[in-house]
């Protein structure tokens, strides 16, 4: 078994942009946290949060038991197929959906991240997959044993890194001078949370280079991905700018404070 090889760009195939641009509704989950719409809801300090996480693990358990209805009956999962088929992967009429592995991700990054991180995580895994994916499929030449490509996988931290700047920005717009703000107060870039955001796409990148499925589905890059987005940035901050990671991590000890 090759490590790497060197191959001419393969002959791409159809690009699937329909089940792409569908997935891209799951960033409508991290956007919903951001903007706090469960807010004032309950007495909890912080009821989006907690809400979400209900909402999420509810919503992983029904589509889970949806799934499993799917393998003890041929003809519901037929069915199943007839109407979503166009949005889901061949491999997933034997497998479990892959929206619940994400569902399952979102509500962990709920629990142990910050806003700000769980929306960037997201945008790793919507965005940075399909480029990654477009990239690799069209001029992808330095090719691993595993068939990913150098350049696809340049192409997903790239796409992070890239998003992830335009989240900064329109972020320092809503909340300024704030830490996620691209900007510091003295209108210099803020390098600091620059090299934290890189750190998270890059390691998002390599959980997707090493992704393989697992448990019949349920373990896949839907679920590394963005956990491995989360821990990047945590790892960054940590390591090199001491005293920042509660911008980055939740003390999920406080889940069910009460109070404003």
């Amino acid at each position: 078994m090759q490590l790497i090889q060197i191959t001419p760009p393969a002959t791409p195939g159809p690009f699937h942009w329909s089940r792409k641009l569908f997935h891209m509704i799951g960033l409508v989950i991290p956007f919903c946290f951001y903007w706090d719409i469960f807010a004032g809801w309950t007495n909890y300090a912080d009821s989006t949060r907690v809400i979400g996480i209900y909402l999420l693990s509810l919503a992983a358990l029904f589509i889970l038991l949806l799934d499993l209805l799917r393998f003890a009956s041929p003809a519901f999962n037929q069915l199943f197929f007839s109407l979503f088929g166009g949005l889901m992967k061949d491999e997933e009429k034997g497998r479990f959906n892959a929206v619940t592995p994400y569902l399952i991700a979102c509500a962990l990054l709920f629990l142990f991240c910050s806003r700000e991180v769980v929306i960037l995580c997201c945008f790793y895994l919507m965005i940075g997959d399909p480029v990654a994916a477009y990239v690799g499929s069209r001029i992808g030449r330095v090719r691993f044993w595993n068939q990913k490509s150098l350049e696809g996988m340049l192409a997903f931290v790239l796409a992070g890194l890239l998003v992830s700047i335009v989240f900064l920005y329109f972020h320092g717009l809503v909340a300024p001078h704030t830490f996620f703000d691209l900007y510091a107060n003295d209108g210099s870039w803020h390098y600091d949370v620059l090299v934290i955001v890189l750190s998270g796409s890059i390691l998002a990148g390599i959980m997707e280079f090493f992704s393989s499925i697992r448990l019949m589905g349920l373990w896949d890059d839907n679920l590394l991905v963005p956990l491995g987005g989360a821990i990047g940035m945590a790892i960054a901050s940590a390591l090199w700018f001491g005293g920042t990671e509660q911008h980055i991590l939740f003390e999920y000890g406080r889940l069910f404070a009460t109070g404003p």
